[in-house]
């Protein structure tokens, strides 16, 4: 097994450990929290209070950024635990 398989392996139980720490939870619990409240802030925007097309676009930019981001740290430790699973997987030849 090489040093980056035995890396990615150890990387994906730390991942997994991570997930179910205190600080984990809170962490992914947080980001869903985040992409939850874009979501109904998008859902709730009324685009004829904007004066601007610009005003109304630059709202909804940073909404999607503020659940864009929460989602990439869920995707960053979601990534890590696959990789680890599929490098723990015996190779076929």
């Amino acid at each position: 097994m090489s040093e980056v398989t035995e890396a990615q392996i150890k990387l994906g139980l730390q991942a997994e450990a991570f997930e179910q720490s205190d600080i984990g939870r809170l962490i992914l619990g947080q980001a869903d929290q985040d992409i939850q409240e874009a979501k109904d802030k998008l859902l709730g925007i009324d685009p004829y209070k904007f004066s601007t097309l610009s005003d109304l676009q630059n709202v909804i930019s940073s909404l999607q950024t503020d659940a864009k981001t929460a989602q990439r740290i869920k995707d960053y430790i979601d990534e890590t635990i696959i990789n680890g699973h599929q490098a723990d997987q015996p190779e076929e030849d």
